[in-house]
């Protein structure tokens, strides 16, 4: 069992190697892709008042291939394509993703020469809360609805076997927009976005009020989610009620309850274990997308934040903060590597998953 874990232990890290060289390359040519966006004009003028540019009629291009061609040359000038992708793979593994424009911490003026770094490091926190948060809200109620369906004409089992089947199909951005309808805009209830109050409440106060601003962002995973997870641990708690030790209860006259509760939840926790970490890895993006809607300051809000619109001239230019994106892609990609170690060591300890020889 070692050697197995061992393993495959090496290939999630093998994969996690693979993924960060594309990230670094993906750096390399968005910054390059960034920077011939932000200084093309420059060398159109340059070109227009130049009468007698012989380089380019050298190399027989027209005003734009060149404009393109003086970029280019301009941008490796700093550095060869494999000098700069070294450099980027480097600084990634050193948690050195340079500096960003960031807006103040308590709704302040603008900040500049920000470390990338520091806003990923205070982005992490907020997405492992309402990661969570919300899985263990499924867990635990879709453990509980799942066992309770399990009674015949139970109403939990009429409601599991209509939204189980269906509702892993419907996006947690749908829910969050009805819930921001209703509790948000209509009734008042519950903020619309961000994760605090400003100014931010003091002492015991302030994380009720975090709680209070999670709500809504875990109300929208939670629903999307939990009712496909009691369906699941409904079919694998019915597998168990088929085995001989349950027949054994009865006839020994133990409660239903106790066997339900007892017996059958101890013989169905490895399974159910098992698919609750398989689902996190699924979930992972959900919550990225759920934070963007209500501008929970995570990873996947700061993911966002990366893509900006900027005037050049006349038109409207889509720009990438390469180094915010970055920073929240490497890790977002450490998550998930974490999920997939918690979820071979899951796969491990359950004994339906060994080989038998």
């Amino acid at each position: 069992m070692r050697k197995k874990l061992g393993k495959q232990m090496t290939y999630i890290l093998i994969i996690f190697v693979l993924v960060i060289l594309i990230l670094a390359f993906a750096s390399v040519k968005l910054k390059e892709k960034a920077f011939i966006q932000k200084n093309t004009s420059k060398y159109y003028w340059g070109i227009y008042t130049d009468e007698n540019n012989e380089e380019m009629e050298e190399l027989e291009m027209n005003v734009d291939e060149y404009a393109l061609f003086l970029a280019k040359k301009d941008f490796y000038s700093r550095g060869s394509f494999l000098e700069q992708f070294y450099d980027t793979l480097k600084d990634m593994f050193t948690l050195d993703f340079g500096n960003v424009r960031a807006y103040g911490e308590h709704g302040g003026s603008w900040e500049t020469d920000v470390l990338v770094r520091d806003e990923v490091l205070k982005a992490f926190p907020k997405t492992l809360m309402i990661l969570c948060a919300s899985q263990i809200v499924i867990i635990i109620g879709g453990v509980l609805i799942g066992l309770k369906s399990i009674r015949p004409k139970s109403i939990w089992g009429k409601i599991v076997g209509y939204l189980g089947p269906v509702s892993s199909g419907i996006p947690a951005w749908w829910i969050a927009g009805i819930l921001v309808f209703v509790f948000a805009f209509h009734y008042k209830i519950f903020p619309v976005s961000g994760y605090k109050t400003l100014p931010p409440k003091l002492g015991v106060a302030y994380y009720f009020d975090i709680l209070y601003h999670m709500v809504l962002p875990v109300a929208s995973l939670v629903l999307t989610s939990i009712w496909g997870f009691a369906y699941i641990c409904r079919n694998i708690a019915l597998k168990e009620m088929e085995e001989e030790y349950v027949t054994t209860a009865r006839a020994k006259g133990l409660p239903e309850k106790k066997i339900l509760y007892k017996h059958v939840l101890k013989a169905s926790a490895p399974g159910i274990t098992t698919m609750a970490t398989y689902s996190l890895l699924e979930f992972i993006s959900s919550c990225l997308v759920v934070e963007i809607i209500f501008s929970w300051k995570g990873l996947g809000n700061l993911l966002y934040n990366s893509f900006q619109l900027i005037w050049t001239g006349d038109s409207v230019v889509l720009h990438t903060d390469v180094n915010s994106f970055m920073g929240a892609c490497f890790f977002i990609v450490l998550l998930y590597l974490v999920s997939f170690i918690i979820m071979e060591l899951v796969y491990s300890t359950d004994p339906r998953m060994q080989v038998v020889k």
